[in-house]
């Protein structure tokens, strides 16, 4: 009741009867006036780095290679389009003729009659499945490959023909990237169909790759224009690249301007995006099958689709694409102290039912802020991709935001350092000092993996040979 108050306060200029004559609760929170305690710590879930690690590089993938197959086929079926309809109309002899010469090709190729996609099949509850392939054709895309305005009277002979050459998924002739762990095509051939679900994917894997990497919340990025991306020359010759969006949250109705300083492959999603969405003043507009125009929506159920998506095409003998969170890392336990019940009940019970990380996509504005403080040469900065991460993350993520990224930056560091004054203090404890060096948390981090560690006092430990320290 009291954020609907709130929000009725808030649009009461955009109401033309029965406006609210006051602000409710004016300077005070909802938290505030519910006498509820608020939390000690940001209670949104992190995504575990060894989750969050390939979701990012599967996204980064599907933008670098799946994106440009995907756009070609979308464009091959355009042509295709094209041609059929500035076409003369056809008789009946004419259409038999041109499909029994998409037979032929067929055949000569020794390829299998185009299957209608099993997400499908439901139009055609008796056709059998093989190995997961419909023994049904595609008659849409098999028209629309022949050149034919109309299959109907057709099918039940290219269901004889598919009897013999058997059926095949997909259709759309467009070359296919390699993906980079398997070195094969990155998924079988598209037909119209899986062509829609594959842009639906690449459109998820865009945001992921701006919200993640530049800290924006998502109706921050959402909210973007189609001419955010900015390129600026500093000083020393060196590109900028920024993101010009509008901050919401604590702010009026309309937001306020921001920028964000962002890595390169940001402005590369935002042109992919520019590529696929059609709709005149938002990037993330676009027009839908029904043909409505509108924002994309219902963004967890794509984040947890896209993660599925993942484990489809690239899961391999050893496990999924995606791993399965460990124990201490399920949503919900990570707040929880370990020595309670409560804790010790949640965590049997997600080692006895093991599930894929739920994405939300508040999680991923926690998780880069968590990454910076803790992490600053981590995940992203060890990439080949974002080898320029560290820089953009301290001169724009958590340096002159005003979106109030930096304070999530800040209150993750403070953790940081507490953690790094009680190693300090354990290792005291065990007879280790100061030149000991690293407290030993630091110091199993440095030999786990490169680069090693080194401090600098009073700052958090950044990679040795940097020659480069970051204040807490």
């Amino acid at each position: 009741m009291v954020n609907t108050l709130k929000s009725l306060s808030a649009v009461g200029e955009h109401l033309s009867a029965d406006r609210l004559s006051l602000v409710p609760w004016p300077y005070r929170s909802t938290q505030q006036i519910a006498g509820l305690t608020p939390r000690r710590e940001n209670g949104t879930p992190r995504i575990p780095e060894e989750i969050m690690g390939p979701f990012l590089a599967g996204a980064v993938s599907y933008l670098e290679k799946a994106g440009p197959d995907i756009l070609a086929a979308a464009r091959e079926i355009k042509r295709l389009e094209a041609q059929i309809a500035a076409g003369p109309k056809e008789g009946r002899g004419g259409s038999e003729s041109k499909i029994q010469e998409f037979i032929a090709r067929r055949r000569a190729e020794g390829r299998g009659i185009p299957a209608l996609p099993i997400q499908q099949n439901k139009g055609r509850p008796g056709a059998p499945v093989v190995d997961g392939i419909v023994q049904w054709p595609n008659m849409q895309l098999i028209g629309l490959l022949a050149g034919v305005r109309s299959t109907n009277r057709y099918t039940e002979m290219v269901v004889k023909v598919g009897r013999s050459i058997g059926f095949e998924v997909g259709g759309v002739p467009t070359t296919r990237a390699l993906w980079p762990a398997s070195g094969r095509p990155w998924r079988p051939e598209m037909s119209r169909h899986t062509l829609g679900l594959e842009m639906g994917f690449l459109r998820t894997a865009c945001w992921i790759i701006i919200a993640y990497l530049s800290g924006m919340r998502d109706i921050e990025v959402r909210e973007l224009s189609r001419d955010c991306a900015v390129v600026e020359t500093a000083a020393e010759g060196r590109l900028r690249y920024k993101i010009h969006g509008r901050v919401y949250k604590d702010r009026r109705l309309s937001g306020d301007e921001e920028e964000w300083v962002v890595l390169e492959i940001v402005h590369r999603a935002v042109d992919m995006l520019l590529e696929i969405n059609d709709d005149s003043t938002h990037l993330f507009g676009f027009t839908a099958r029904d043909g409505d125009l509108g924002l994309m929506r219902a963004i967890p159920q794509r984040l947890n689709s896209f993660r599925d998506h993942l484990n489809e095409l690239f899961s391999t003998d050893q496990g999924p694409y995606i791993p399965l969170p460990a124990a201490d890392a399920v949503p919900g336990t990570e707040d929880l102290d370990e020595d309670t019940d409560q804790a010790s009940e949640a965590r049997d019970a997600a080692d006895a039912t093991p599930m894929a990380w739920a994405f939300d996509t508040r999680q991923f504005r926690r998780t880069r802020a968590w990454h910076i403080a803790f992490q600053p040469f981590g995940m992203v900065a060890g990439t080949r991709q974002y080898k320029h991460a560290s820089f953009a993350v301290f001169e724009g993520y958590a340096g002159t935001s005003a979106s109030g990224f930096a304070d999530e930056v800040a209150a993750n560091k403070a953790v940081a350092m507490l953690d790094y004054v009680e190693d300090l203090y354990h290792d005291w404890n065990d007879g280790g000092g100061p030149a000991e060096g690293l407290p030993t948390a630091s110091r199993r981090n440095s030999t786990a993996s490169e680069p090693s560690w080194a401090t600098c006092r009073g700052r958090w430990p950044v990679p040795s040979g940097s020659g480069r320290c970051f204040g807490i």
